[in-house]
């Protein structure tokens, strides 16, 4: 299997040539790296054209969560496509072969690796990352699985493309929406599960990826609509906002435990 990377990026910071770094050391070796630029100006264009990647840039205004990445698909060669975020890292050299090696089965459309956050992530980000990608134990869903869109959000938030493989004859069929804000990721997850396609989550594909968010009052309203890292963030709250939600109206033994277990 053939496989483009596609990275999206803005002033992805001083580790992202360490992230190409181990990108190269990948076996099965990727096919290409593409990187979507919009508006860098701390040497990450420099950084991805000098470690052999495939370089597009964008004007910030032009960056859309969905748009941008179908842009980074439709440019890829290879028959799956990978998506990462800037700011992870691979814990190993076999990322990109555990991530791809289910995609042999033809029904299965995307696979999903394990995030893991930074050790110096603050208590929240351990907390999200711990709950909502399982450390043990491959998940398939299936159709049935989304039958419940607003309980998809919450308990499958691992449908995320900061680390995904997709097979790109799928994409074709169903790219990422252009019209939601954020959350391109679960949309696509619920047209192609609806479809009849299957997504697989497997977590010995790990990458370590967490922000340190700022407080949400310093948010201004152009970067709630246009701000890289900080439309992350927003979409962080809301799926911990969705999760909430749903304690509160399934109050449970098992959700209670829950949150004994992680907090």
């Amino acid at each position: 299997m053939k496989i483009s990377i596609i990275l999206v990026t803005k002033n992805a910071g001083k580790q992202f040539a360490e992230l190409l770094s181990k990108l190269h050391q990948q076996e099965p070796k990727p096919l290409e790296i593409i990187v979507i630029d919009s508006g860098s100006t701390d040497g990450t264009v420099e950084i991805a054209s000098k470690n052999g990647c495939k370089m597009y840039e964008i004007p910030p205004q032009e960056f859309h969560h969905g748009k941008t990445r179908n842009y980074g698909a439709s440019l890829a060669l290879g028959d799956c496509v990978v998506f990462l975020s800037q700011d992870v890292a691979p814990v190993n050299n076999f990322l990109l072969y555990k991530l791809t090696l289910p995609l042999e089965e033809n029904q299965v459309a995307g696979v999903y690796g394990r995030q893991i956050a930074y050790p110096d992530a603050d208590p929240i980000e351990k907390f999200f990352y711990l709950h909502f990608y399982a450390h043990a134990g491959t998940i398939r869903l299936t159709k049935a699985d989304c039958e419940n869109k607003n309980l998809f959000y919450v308990k499958y938030a691992f449908t995320s493309d900061a680390c995904a493989a997709l097979r790109k004859s799928v994409w074709e069929q169903f790219k990422f929406s252009e019209t939601v804000l954020m959350a391109e990721d679960k949309q696509w997850a619920l047209d192609v599960l609806t479809a009849g396609y299957t997504l697989i989550y497997e977590p010995t594909a790990e990458v370590f990826h967490s922000h340190s968010y700022p407080p949400l009052e310093k948010l201004s309203s152009d970067d709630l609509m246009t701000g890289w890292h900080k439309n992350k963030s927003v979409a962080v709250l809301v799926e911990l906002g969705h999760w909430a939600k749903n304690i509160l109206l399934n109050s449970s033994n098992t959700c209670l435990s829950t949150i004994n277990v992680h907090c």
